[in-house]
């Protein structure tokens, strides 16, 4: 658990689409005048702690839906739906690139 963690972690530290959004929405944030250290931890401790929250209610929902409402024949079902969805994507596509 703890190499899936890091590996994931590590992931999304060295992402470059997240450091470049970062690094223009923070300093937005940030006072010159008093110490940066300081009012950047406090937004990246904040933006952390709602993330993880977030995250983890989802995946609390998920769960009490899933052992609440999928069978196996909805899941079934589920799954020709999502397939017939992905074809007409698929089509239009192919129609407008004509």
């Amino acid at each position: 658990m703890s190499r899936s963690f890091f590996e994931a972690f590590l992931l999304a530290a060295t992402n470059p689409k997240a450091l470049l959004f970062y690094m223009a929405l923070l300093p937005q944030f940030l006072n010159p005048e008093r110490g940066l250290a300081s009012q950047a931890s406090t937004l990246i401790l904040t933006y952390c702690g709602l993330s993880i929250l977030s995250l983890t209610t989802y995946s609390a929902l998920a769960h009490v839906f899933r052992s609440r409402f999928m069978t196996q024949a909805r899941y079934d079902k589920f799954r020709q739906i999502s397939g017939v969805i992905l074809m007409g994507f698929a089509a239009k596509l192919l129609i407008n690139m004509r």
